[in-house]
C-alpha cells in the first residue's frame, strides 16, 4: 500500500542514497533503502534461527561430532 508521507530528512543523505542505490528519484531511493533495511532484518533473523538450530543439533549429538583431532 502506498501512502503520501511528509518527512523532514537530511538532503545530503538522500543524495548519497540516490547515488549509492542508483535511483533516479528521491522516492525511488527511499523505497530501495527501506527495502534493504527490511531484507537485512529478514536475513538477520534467518541467520539467528539457523545458528539456533546448529547449536541444538550440536548439543544433541555432542560437541565432538564437528571437531576431530584426526589429521
Amino acid at each position: 500500500m502506498l501512502r503520501n508521507k511528509h518527512l523532514r530528512l537530511d538532503q545530503g543523505k538522500i543524495e548519497r542514497a540516490k547515488k549509492i542505490l542508483k535511483a533516479k528519484t528521491e522516492t525511488e531511493a527511499m523505497d530501495k533503502a527501506l527495502g534493504r533495511v527490511v531484507q537485512e532484518e529478514r536475513e538477520r533473523l534467518r541467520r539467528r534461527r539457523l545458528m539456533k538450530r546448529i547449536i541444538q543439533l550440536r548439543s544433541s549429538l555432542g560437541t565432538n561430532v564437528f571437531f576431530t583431532n584426526k589429521i
